[in-house]
């Protein structure tokens, strides 16, 4: 019950979020559509009896459909996330890699994405995870980030929904963020 008390106020808050920033009804079909699967997968990972999932796994869940297992490279400990963060991780990864897919590193087949976190003791029951998405050898980075449902995910509602702080900057080699909150043990 208390999961579906947190899902309803979350998806709907996606589809307003969407619709805003949506200027077909194709186009607000194909983003709720790829974002509600985001969710989705953050619910199998956790369905296997426990309330939390793999940091990896998930983050593995989201990529594969859009590339290449050469295009991705995911380097951190192994790290278990609860289902609540593990429905935002998911929702800011499905953002960078539709983003990676549509105009960065995933856009080309030279393209790779370098996920790569950290994980360090606060104390006995929370700890600091640091997760990094880099994005190499795909076009040319210019610009600034185009502000959307994306980019207001990644950085203002990527604090507000993991309750941490969040980086996102475009360098000639592409695309970086960096997302740092703190895990529950």
């Amino acid at each position: 019950r208390h999961r579906l008390d947190n899902f309803v106020p979350l998806v709907l808050s996606i589809i307003k979020l969407t619709a805003e920033s949506s200027a077909t009804v194709t186009e607000l079909c194909e983003a709720l559509e790829g974002r509600l699967r985001a969710i989705a997968n953050a619910d199998v990972s956790t369905r296997k009896g426990v309330d939390h999932c793999s940091l990896e796994e998930l983050v593995r869940l989201e990529l594969s459909p859009y590339c290449r297992s050469n295009q991705f490279d995911l380097i951190g400990p192994s790290v278990g996330i609860r289902s609540e963060l593990a429905q935002s991780f998911s929702i800011i990864i499905h953002e960078l890699t539709t983003n990676a897919v549509k105009y960065g590193a995933l856009s080309c087949p030279a393209g790779r994405v370098l996920v790569r976190w950290s994980v360090q003791p606060i104390d006995r029951t929370r700890a600091s995870l640091c997760l990094q998405w880099l994005e190499r050898n795909g076009p040319q980075a210019t610009g600034s980030c185009k502000r959307g449902f994306g980019t207001s995910i990644l950085c203002d509602n990527g604090k507000a929904i993991t309750g941490g702080t969040s980086t996102l900057g475009l360098s000639p080699e592409g695309l970086e963020y960096v997302l740092t909150t703190t895990l529950e043990l």
